[in-house]
């Protein structure tokens, strides 16, 4: 059977971010293992930066893998959307255990990407079906706005922090 991805995206933290509508693609990894769970020395041996793309209301991608027929060998796959997004650095294809990525903000507003990553799917086997992705907003966009009152000209920030409470 060939293995289909469906994912969801949990709600928007901002005007411009993907959601289910407007989301087209998505990079998978799938780590194949034989006769053992997904682990520290698995590597994304089955597919690596597969993009899949949305057409129409359905997810495809080339080539269409297949399901292993062996009962014994399992299937972990992470996502994260959109595919190649600007500024993120991929792990490698030899790099084992859980991806790990890293994103460059860039400076200016319009240029930086909402990033999405899906909880991962561990030890599917043949019978699985469809890979069913939850994505996550990975990023927060904060925007601060400063008004200096009326009367006031020429003022300069020199500094600005923000303080939460540790919980």
């Amino acid at each position: 059977a060939a293995i289909g991805f469906s994912p969801t995206v949990e709600a928007q933290t901002r005007a411009a971010d993907f959601t289910e509508d407007n989301l087209t693609s998505m990079g998978v990894f799938a780590y194949l293992t034989q006769g053992t769970d997904f682990g520290t020395s698995s590597t994304p041996n089955f597919m690596y930066n597969q993009e899949v793309t949305k057409a129409g209301s359905s997810w495809t991608y080339t080539p269409i893998k297949f399901w292993p027929a062996n009962s014994n060998d399992k299937l972990t796959f992470f996502a994260y959307a959109p595919h190649n997004a600007t500024g993120l650095t991929l792990p490698g294809s030899t790099d084992a255990g859980y991806p790990s990525f890293t994103y460059e903000v860039k400076a200016t507003e319009a240029e930086q990407t909402d990033l999405l990553l899906a909880s991962p799917v561990l030890n599917q086997t043949a019978g699985a079906g469809t890979v069913n992705f939850s994505f996550k907003h990975a990023l927060t966009r904060v925007v601060i706005n400063v008004e200096a009152g009326s009367g006031f000209t020429g003022v300069t920030i020199n500094s600005l922090s923000i303080k939460t409470k540790k919980t």
